[in-house]
């Protein structure tokens, strides 16, 4: 059974036509707006004076792998920035964002160590990789299959490229150069909060100011990465405080409700660990104490501001199990919470779960619900369940509790670092969905690195204890080893 005739079957075809007709987004389901790109006499110079600073600073190293991580990072967040160009199909369906990912890919798999691949972490993925091209194979969604799992190799390639770059030369000196990568996006936010341009948001048309790129979630999840690569892996930088404001105030200015509560923990956490290295051991109940007491402060001020662009949090809070039923009993009003997103989770679990056995445990394949929806799922979880089945969803939810484990044997600060980069990427995936957006998977590739190399700095000074234990003359002969 096809996905059309089980949604025929499910809904009746003034529901179908509420879910499709474009001008049902005006009403109340989800406001779908072209962002205005930003003015070309600006964005060009400013485009290559942060190119030249980022090759300029590229200079400190001379590995590839290092050299093509950075420029990874600004050639995304640079071309989404030229989104009215680099978005429209260019080369055999292609469009320049997409040949400019593969061509990282590419270049990525002729430089990486290929005993990366036989990680335990590595093989988590993979799994979720072989699943995805199984549902292809199901469903017979070759093109779709293709797009994702180009998509996945590029998270992979990233991860492993940051993973080797923090072998090469250490948390500081890697997230130091990514930072620079960071310089286009945020600067072009601060001239669209001067002179424009400004983006409405979804549903109120509340400001949104974003830099001229194509929409908030991606460039929230820019400044959630920026966060987490300029402020929370380097807790000790004298620049981390300014950064974090940066970051912090920027995130509030682009207005984009998922990211600012998914980043809460994770800011959080950045205020204890400065007070934990920054302050007298004398002195830190006081200060946390009182840093707290500004977090609410603030915490209430945010929640005041933008009351109304949170009131349906506190709603699905309230009555969370309220919403969970079919999109048949769902009211006008309901269809309205959360942009939409309740009624939109229940239109593609409700045909997922009354699907077939291959469906089920397969789902209907990547990129299925274009067929059917002007609306992605606008949620991981649910988008993995309906696209790759029960044993997508299944292996994705082990792939985050893999990393969270693997968080859970570090120890101070690498330790919640890594947590709460778990804690705030999980978050972003039940409301949007990072991992369908090139910098969401620039995010997640840094959190599986930073992961793995703190987990490994573990090991390796462990077994390092153990040798200098049995040989007296391997402490000084490896000094920097053994503590």
């Amino acid at each position: 059974m096809t996905t059309a005739q089980i949604l025929q079957q499910l809904m009746t075809r003034q529901e179908l036509r509420y879910l499709n007709d474009a001008s049902s987004y005006e009403q109340g389901l989800n406001i779908v707006r072209d962002a205005p790109g930003m003015f070309l006499p600006i964005l060009l110079p400013m485009a290559l004076l942060s190119l030249a600073i980022t090759i300029s600073f590229l200079r400190v190293v001379s590995d590839n792998q290092t050299r093509l991580l950075v420029f990874a990072f600004w050639l995304r967040y640079a071309m989404s920035a030229f989104h009215f160009v680099t978005y429209k199909p260019f080369i055999a369906g292609l469009s320049l964002n997409a040949i400019s990912s593969l061509l990282i890919v590419i270049v990525s798999i002729l430089i990486v160590k290929r005993r990366y691949l036989l990680r335990v972490d590595s093989l988590f993925l993979l799994s979720l990789l072989i699943i995805i091209i199984l549902s292809g194979i199901v469903n017979g969604r070759y093109l779709g299959s293709a797009n994702t799992i180009i998509k996945f190799m590029y998270l992979l390639s990233v991860a492993f490229l940051c993973y080797d770059a923090l072998q090469r030369h250490g948390i500081a000196k890697v997230m130091g150069l990514l930072s620079v990568a960071f310089l286009l996006p945020i600067s072009l936010q601060i001239v669209s909060y001067v002179i424009g341009p400004v983006k409405a948001t979804e549903v109120d048309g509340s400001a949104s100011y974003i830099g001229g790129y194509y929409h908030e979630a991606a460039f929230s999840i820019i400044l959630v990465t920026f966060l987490f690569v300029a402020c929370f892996t380097r807790v000790g930088s004298r620049y981390t405080l300014v950064f974090g404001c940066i970051g912090i105030i920027g995130l509030i200015a682009a207005n984009y409700r998922t990211s600012i509560l998914a980043a809460a923990p994770s800011i959080l956490a950045f205020v204890v660990c400065v007070v934990a290295i920054r302050v007298r051991p004398s002195q830190r109940s006081a200060v946390t104490l009182v840093f707290l007491v500004l977090a609410l402060t603030g915490a209430v001020a945010v929640s005041t501001l933008f009351a109304e662009r949170f009131k349906d949090v506190l709603t699905i809070v309230e009555n969370g199990t309220d919403f969970i039923k079919p999109p048949e009993y769902f009211s006008r009003m309901d269809k309205k919470v959360l942009s939409g997103r309740a009624y939109i989770w229940s239109v593609y679990l409700t045909p997922w779960l009354r699907s077939g056995e291959m469906n089920f445990l397969f789902g209907f394949g990547a990129d299925s619900w274009q067929d059917l929806f002007h609306l992605y799922a606008h949620n991981t979880f649910v988008s993995y369940a309906y696209e790759f089945g029960i044993f997508g969803l299944v292996m994705f939810l082990a792939v985050l509790l893999r990393t969270g484990a693997l968080a859970m044997r570090l120890r101070g600060v690498p330790r919640i670092v890594s947590l709460c980069g778990i804690v705030s990427f999980t978050l972003i995936n039940m409301a949007t969905m990072p991992l369908w957006l090139i910098e969401g998977n620039l995010l997640f590739a840094i959190i599986l690195a930073y992961t793995w190399y703190s987990v490994d700095k573990i090991a390796k000074s462990k077994s390092s204890v153990l040798l200098a234990a049995e040989d007296p003359n391997f402490a000084r002969t490896n000094p920097g080893l053994v503590r």
